[in-house]
């Protein structure tokens, strides 16, 4: 029986959530109307507390009796009194565990069952509802299944637990190390605390690093469920501790299928979809807790078990079996170290394969190892005292200017890590001039590099050719079954560039779609609240931007994530300015302190944070300061060849009015492709010329990639020119002044009356799968005017392409109806 009914106090009733208050009634109920219930689930999904919680409801009317289990003297002596006696309807008979309530007791409790109408709440930690305990041969009951927590209802039980919000950080990481069991993220959360791990920064609950501790209340739980299995069981958990991660079938052979169903069923085990079928424990707080409770001599007869057997197979060493042996004090050859960190990069965690390099002596295979160590550091994406953190490697940039470097004394250098620190610099070109001759890297890890070039194609002006190569990457890796951290940071790279492109409808449809969307969760990649704060900003969603950020700031000052405080207390400002929280924004530009940003940590934060602070200036009126800091980072980014960041920071500068900065614009937007420098192009070409018809063709590209920061004002010029625009005064009365100015709608069947004759027989041959070619060929036109059309009824219809465009029409919508007959 698993004692978490024992670990926590009962009646302790702020551990909850606002749904359990509804389903408790439903239960209840339920209970009420038949015999009884059995509340089953994973070990600790809150099946006891629920259990005894319907139990007392009940019991205020007709009285409660809780049976021990396996039943014990008292427990028989009560029941034979109950039967003997009167009969009283409605009492409540409470089985903490059904499984091993068995006996001549059996029978008298479906005495009272079925003769006095007691009602039975029981509880069974089984995936399965127990469907072989005895007292079900004997009196119905009904099985409802306690499930675990989904990332949502974690963040909302530990907020009202812990009395009061969580870094999403914070929360995640109790969550996925408690599985989203309640018991266990009540332990890890009561351990952390009393730990001074999780602890409170403005009222926000916070961690204070990476590595949590291993905490009282949960050693002595498994310390405790441990000690009442089988020993095979006992091997299984100890063996993943020890190891981290060992192929199926080795544990299989090792343990016997009985033990291992036994693991998946109790929800303990995941199964990494790769060749070996690699498995581990669930939660990396359960690994260390277990593993740090296992003696010394047991530990060595297991590891000497382990390798025993995998070498009568032939078969290769698992690396976790490198750190195991260290913690042995066995010896471990260089070269499985490497090995191990190679491992560690693509299954794992990259920062977990630094550490292992630096077990590596300076003159083993300095090749490989420096290979290794440029993944883990790409692949990483930390970027705090990264210099320490790397260990023994000297980075430069091509022109010979050294960076720091850690402290041992190393001084290799790498051409690889040169081309890096320029790109962390702003300076990209090296790594397009060396895009022929890529650097060795790790197995698995070459896609970072990959991805580097990408971005430096973006920046450079070929848009749609780095953008393309970066979406089908993502694509690769998200099908080649890559590890679920690698997958996350590839798609925040995709995200990263269709933001620099000007493409922000398709970025956020990108974050969105990543690792666990469904439940929200960061993933392993730590996406999370940052990129989801500039998702909600470039959505126009401010509130919900502003909120993600006043939880993740104090995450971040106190883990001393001095690089990304900036860029966050830019994002901040601007999403407290554009939600009109004016003193706020000011408070929270004042932390960003300027004169720093310039010049200290990677040139992408410093370029982000700059952006966001010049919006949040101009939307608190302080255009001045607002130009003059974009029109400083825009001359920076000409003298890179950033040509992509140059165009998106002119445009941010004539949308605060510096009108001079219009011929630059127009000069950067020749200098780039994509979509947003064409929307620059026919701005601009509006502006000079005083043209509504070119202007209103900008604004419209603008909407349909979602710029709405350089669209507004373009649509504002527009209506300077030529009165308020029809579309948009109806799509702002039907859209309400809240929402995103380019949201998409599905109601568009209304927009159809504005499309033009041309554009609504394009929209037909479109909705038809014919290509923009096929299309101007039917016409007679060229590619280009099919295209101007074709953007001009997206932005009329509030949609981004061609699969929103079907969406967003009903199957008896007359464009349905086929191509007009072309004359």
């Amino acid at each position: 029986m698993h004692p978490f009914r024992h670990a926590l106090q009962r009646d302790d009733e702020v551990w909850h959530v606002a749904e359990d208050v509804e389903w408790l009634e439903t239960v209840t109920r339920t209970a009420v109307a038949g015999n009884g219930v059995v509340l089953y689930g994973d070990p600790g999904a809150g099946q006891d507390e629920f259990a005894w919680d319907i139990a007392h409801r009940l019991a205020a009317r007709a009285g409660l009796l809780e049976l021990e289990c396996p039943p014990d003297a008292a427990t028989s002596a009560s029941l034979a009194a109950l039967v003997a006696g009167p009969p009283s309807p409605g009492r409540v008979l409470y089985i903490p565990d059904i499984t091993t309530f068995t006996g001549p007791d059996l029978e008298l409790v479906a005495r009272l069952v079925l003769r006095d109408r007691a009602v039975v709440i029981a509880a069974v930690s089984d995936p399965q509802g127990a469907p072989d305990a005895p007292l079900t041969q004997h009196v119905r009951l009904e099985r409802i299944r306690v499930r675990d927590m989904n990332l949502d209802q974690g963040m909302d039980y530990l907020h009202n637990g812990l009395d009061g919000p969580l870094s999403d950080r914070a929360g995640y990481a109790i969550w996925e190390n408690g599985g989203g069991n309640r018991a266990m993220m009540r332990l890890i959360a009561e351990d952390w605390r009393e730990a001074g791990f999780l602890v409170r920064e403005d009222d926000i609950w916070v961690v204070r690093g990476a590595t949590p501790p291993v905490g009282p209340r949960l050693a002595r739980y498994w310390d405790d469920w441990l000690a009442h299995q089988d020993a095979e069981v006992r091997d299984a958990f100890e063996m993943l501790a020890l190891a981290r991660e060992l192929p199926l079938n080795v544990l299989l052979a090792l343990c016997g299928a009985e033990v291992v169903d036994a693991v998946h069923d109790w929800g303990y085990l995941n199964v990494r979809d790769s060749m070996r079928r690699d498995v581990s424990l669930r939660g990396m707080i359960n690994v260390q807790t277990i593993a740090a409770q296992v003696p010394p001599g047991r530990s060595r007869r297991l590891l000497d078990r382990v390798t025993d057997f995998v070498d009568q197979q032939g078969v290769h060493r698992p690396p976790g079996l490198v750190p195991w042996r260290l913690h042995c004090g066995l010896p471990v050859a260089p070269e499985r170290f490497i090995e191990g960190a190679e491992h560690l990069l693509t299954t794992t965690s990259p920062l977990e394969a630094l550490e292992m390099l630096k077990q590596v002596p300076d003159d083993v295979e300095p090749a490989r190892v420096d290979a290794v160590r440029i993944g883990a550091l790409l692949a990483a994406g930390e970027f705090v005292d990264l210099w320490t953190r790397v260990g023994n490697l000297r980075l430069s940039t091509p022109g010979g200017r050294e960076l720091p470097s850690s402290s041992d004394g190393d001084h290799r250098t790498t051409p690889a890590a040169g081309l890096i620190a320029a790109s962390w610099r702003g300076d990209y070109r090296p790594i397009l001039e060396a895009e022929e001759s890529q650097p060795r890297l790790a197995e698995g890890a070459s896609w970072l590099w990959q991805q580097i070039r990408h971005e430096a194609m973006v920046l450079s002006g070929r848009v749609q050719e780095g953008l393309h190569a970066d979406r089908d990457l993502m694509h690769v890796l998200e099908q080649s079954g890559a590890a679920p951290f690698l997958v996350q940071r590839a798609r925040m790279g995709v995200f990263d560039v269709e933001c620099l492109a000007g493409e922000w409808t398709r970025a956020v449809e990108t974050l969105a779609g990543g690792w666990n969307a469904e439940s929200g969760a960061p993933g392993p990649g730590k996406a999370g609240a940052s990129y989801n704060a500039i998702a909600h900003v470039l959505c126009g969603e401010y509130d919900a931007a502003a909120g993600i950020l006043r939880r993740e700031i104090p995450q971040l000052r106190v883990l001393g994530r001095h690089d990304v405080l900036p860029l966050a207390y830019a994002v901040h400002g601007a999403a407290l300015a554009g939600a009109g929280h004016r003193s706020e924004a000011l408070t929270a530009l004042a932390a960003i302190e300027l004169p720093r940003i310039a010049g200290h940590g990677l040139w992408r934060f410093d370029w982000s944070a700059t952006f966001f602070t010049a919006q949040a200036l101009g939307l608190l009126g302080r255009v001045d300061a607002a130009v003059e800091l974009l029109l400083d980072f825009a001359a920076k980014d000409r003298a890179l060849g950033n040509y992509s960041q140059e165009l998106l920071t002119l445009s941010a500068a004539v949308q605060w009015g510096e009108d001079s900065a219009v011929d630059l614009l127009a000069t950067a937007a020749e200098r780039a492709d994509g979509r947003f420098a064409e929307a620059c192009t026919w701005v601009v070409r509006g502006l000079r010329n005083r043209d509504p018809a070119e202007l209103e063709y900008g604004t419209l590209l603008c909407r349909s990639i979602g710029q709405h920061f350089f669209g507004e004002f373009a649509q504002r010029r527009l209506e300077a020119l030529n009165g308020p625009c029809p579309t948009a005064a109806a799509a702002a009365d039907k859209t309400g002044a809240t929402d995103p100015p380019y949201a998409p709608t599905r109601d568009a069947n209304q927009a159809i009356q504005v499309l033009t004759p041309r554009q609504r027989d394009i929209v037909r041959h479109v909705l038809a799968d014919r290509t923009n070619g096929e299309i101007a060929e039917s016409f007679g036109l060229s590619v280009r005017t099919v295209e101007s059309h074709l953007y001009q009824a997206y932005a009329k219809l509030n949609v981004s392409n061609r699969s929103e465009l079907r969406a967003s029409l009903d199957p008896g919508d007359p464009l349905w109806n086929g191509p007009s007959q072309l004359t």
